[in-house]
C-alpha cells in the first residue's frame, strides 16, 4: 500500500464516519462489563482475547495497565497473578488482554499479593488453571515492603 493510501485512509478515520465504526463492529463481539473508565467486549477474530475500550478521556486506564504488564511480566511472582496484555493501540484507547473466566466467590484465595489493593470480586478471573487479576490499572506501589508477599484478601462486591 502506497504511503499516499494510507494517509488518505488514516484522514478517514479521523473524519469519522462509517469506517471506524465498521471495524470497531467487526472486531468487537458483545459487551463483556465496564466501568468508570473502559468498556470490554470479546473480540471476535480471537475468543481467547477481549477488548479494552477506554471510555473516559484522560483517565489512561489502559495504559496503566499495559505499563503495568510490561514492568511485572519479568517477574516470576507477581506476573502469575495477572492476564496478560497482548496490543495497545498508538493512543492507549484500545488495549487487547487475555479473556478470564467468572470464578465462584468460594474459589477466591484468601491470600494474594500486596501489590494489588483493589480486590473487587469482578477484577479478577480464572485463566490458564488460576485466578489472575484483569484489571489492574490501578496497582499499590513498591514502597513499603516487598509487594509479592501474601497478605489476607478483603474480597469486597
Amino acid at each position: 500500500m502506497s504511503e499516499q493510501a494510507k494517509t488518505e485512509i488514516l484522514q478517514m478515520f479521523r473524519d469519522g464516519g462509517s469506517i471506524p465504526v465498521d471495524l470497531f463492529q467487526m472486531v468487537t463481539g458483545r459487551r463483556l462489563g465496564g466501568g468508570t473508565t473502559r468498556d470490554v467486549f470479546e473480540y471476535r477474530l480471537d475468543d481467547s482475547l477481549v477488548i479494552k475500550y477506554e471510555t473516559n478521556a484522560r483517565s489512561f486506564a489502559n495504559v496503566m495497565e499495559w505499563e503495568a504488564w510490561q514492568k511485572l511480566t519479568y517477574d516470576r511472582e507477581l506476573s502469575k497473578w495477572l492476564a496478560p496484555c497482548h496490543h495497545i493501540s498508538p493512543c492507549g484507547s484500545i488495549l487487547i488482554q487475555s479473556k478470564t473466566e467468572p470464578l465462584p466467590r468460594a474459589k477466591y484465595p484468601k491470600k494474594i499479593p500486596k501489590l494489588f489493593h483493589d480486590t473487587k470480586y469482578q477484577n479478577w478471573g480464572w485463566w490458564k488453571k488460576r485466578i489472575v487479576c484483569h484489571d489492574y490499572a490501578l496497582l499499590g506501589t513498591f514502597e513499603g515492603g516487598n509487594p509479592s508477599r501474601l497478605v489476607n484478601a478483603d474480597w469486597w462486591g
